[in-house]
């Protein structure tokens, strides 16, 4: 089990000109203050860096066009994620960049998941593929967000239907009774039940030209017509023709797409040259008194904060053309893969059609050469390549069983039991801890968490199952750890008892090895020894003071990012 923990979060809105740094190397850390002064906000970009969209987001927020960086660890490691409009930075502890992408499904999910040990396997919307997921399966069963997740379990990020039974596979996954090593077996059953319809096929194909072939040497000695062929061969041609037209559309379609991307590379070329001379020339402003004398004519010239700030704003305008243009090059770039695709697929059916045509044509020639040593040649051929297939097929159903057997292993009845036991009895204290009476066992017996009570005891219920599910996770998953990040949980009007039993129970049930990010208006006179962090301004959470500062953490990134 890896351990993610956060270390710093660094916000910065280049629109308002406005940031907020906050260390978050304590391992308990409280987010203090009223409503609407954005604590929520703080608390949502910790996950949305990594390409975790909470599934509510502030309008004014996302007006903001804030770019996020967190720092983290994994097992020690450190790491940064860089978020900046739809891209996305990993770089390591020495700034190094190690992915930049737009693709959260594609490319960032599966480079986090192997990061992170995250294992799970699923089909994503209508792809029929088993693929990890995106980054917010990983964070799901640590996150509460204020809005969904105090009222249903297994919420709090956005397009959770992207997979279908998330509720079930994330349990399943997280809680140890589907691990690592069952996905791993898993994809290796897969694989080798792909090759083994591979050689399937390829066995019925080579069975059918066998058949062929015998079917034609029946007939050698008849004496055929070439009229017989003459229709075979026109409608062969007519259809290399359609192809070929289809082609040479295609071909056309590919051509203005790479001239567009041509115009898009050429864009940002020019753009991160003037973004180079802007950055210098801002480095160099900065270093100048307020008043600037030419050593060539002695003219005084301003170099006051608002000539600064327009070549900030010039730099600044150059980097959102840099990113604007890479979106709409990697959206070209999906449009030629896939024009490329059908020319391809064209192509080959082309070649087969020439290959069919290309016997039709000389079958006359064919049949005055082929005696009886060429046929005897095609057998043993034949029977060669059958010989070879059938190895191939009885050796990949052996590793097919054999995985399908430690598959099995990872759910035997025994050990299914014992994680269902651990996550009972966990919950059974937690509700009694949290003061839960109208909970019988039958009603959450099931792992997956469907919590039916009502008013202020369904948000201490779903308390009480978060973690008793990742109680049970910590003896038994093979899953990550990541860091709890608990937002409001002090919903439905809890009472003066409920609000530090609420609390306390949270602190003294986080272990030692995870990390604690908790939200919240106050701490009610709860003993909490970490790191406190307030808000204190409504509707202000990023302030302008800090803009330089963290521009200046955010710029060099950013800039590495986006070439």
């Amino acid at each position: 089990m890896k351990n993610l923990r956060f270390k710093n979060v660094w916000l910065l809105s280049r629109k308002e000109q406005t940031a907020r740094q906050e260390d978050l190397s304590n391992p308990k850390t409280a987010i203090l203050g009223q409503n609407k002064m954005g604590k929520s906000c703080l608390i949502k970009s910790l996950y949305q860096a990594f390409g975790a969209d909470p599934e509510i987001t502030h309008p004014n927020w996302r007006s903001a066009n804030v770019e996020i960086c967190v720092d983290f660890e994994i097992d020690d490691k450190p790491y940064s994620m860089v978020r900046k409009l739809g891209h996305y930075g990993i770089f390591d502890g020495n700034g190094s960049l190690i992915l930049s992408t737009s693709k959260v499904t594609r490319e960032l999910g599966p480079i986090l998941g192997e990061m992170l040990g995250f294992g799970l396997k699923t089909t994503v919307g209508r792809g029929p593929e088993m693929v990890t997921p995106p980054p917010a399966y990983c964070f799901l069963p640590f996150y509460a967000d204020q809005d969904k997740s105090w009222t249903a379990t297994w919420t709090g990020f956005a397009n959770l239907n992207a997979v279908s039974n998330t509720r079930r596979k994330c349990a399943e996954y997280h809680s140890g009774q589907r691990p690592n090593a069952y996905y791993e077996a898993l994809g290796e059953q897969q694989a080798t039940d792909r090759l083994i319809s591979e050689l399937k096929t390829e066995r019925d194909v080579l069975n059918k030209a066998k058949a062929r072939f015998d079917q034609k040497r029946q007939h050698l000695a008849i004496d055929l017509q070439p009229e017989a062929y003459g229709d075979r061969v026109e409608i062969l041609i007519n259809e290399l023709q359609v192809l070929q037209a289809k082609q040479d559309q295609i071909k056309s379609d590919i051509s203005c797409l790479v001239d567009e991307r041509v115009l898009y590379v050429e864009q940002i070329r020019l753009s991160k040259i003037a973004l180079d001379e802007l950055d210098a020339d801002y480095e160099y402003a900065s270093t100048q008194p307020d008043e600037v004398i030419c050593p060539t004519c002695g003219t005084p010239h301003s170099n006051d904060f608002v000539n600064r700030f327009s070549i900030a704003a010039d730099a600044d305008s150059c980097r959102e053309i840099i990113a604007f243009g890479q979106g709409k090059i990697d959206e070209l770039n999906d449009k030629i893969d896939k024009a490329q695709n059908r020319l391809n697929d064209i192509g080959k059916e082309a070649g087969r059609l020439h290959s069919v045509l290309s016997e039709e044509r000389g079958k006359l020639r064919l049949r005055d050469i082929l005696r009886g040593e060429s046929e005897r040649m095609l057998d043993t051929s034949f029977s060669e390549e059958f010989a070879a297939l059938d190895a191939k097929i009885s050796e990949s159903m052996i590793s097919s069983s054999n995985a399908e057997i430690r598959k099995k292993a990872t759910r035997d009845n025994k050990r299914l039991k014992e994680i269902s036991t651990t996550y009972k009895s966990f919950m059974t204290k937690f509700l009694h801890d949290l003061d839960v009476q109208t909970l019988r066992e039958k009603d959450y017996s099931d792992i997956k968490g469907t919590i039916k009570t009502t008013g202020s005891e369904l948000p201490r219920a779903i308390l009480a199952y978060r973690f008793a599910f990742f109680h049970t996770m910590l003896k038994h998953s093979s899953s990550p750890l990541c860091p709890l990040v608990i937002d409001s949980p002090l919903q439905q009007d809890q009472d003066d008892e409920n609000i530090p039993r609420i609390l306390n129970f949270i602190v003294n049930n986080t272990p030692g090895n995870c990390q604690l990010v908790l939200g919240c208006v106050k701490l009610h006179g709860v003993d909490f020894d970490g790191h406190i962090i307030e808000a204190r301004v409504k509707h202000k959470l990023l302030q302008e003071e800090r803009f330089e500062f963290v521009k200046s953490k955010m710029d060099p990134l950013v800039n590495r990012l986006l070439r």
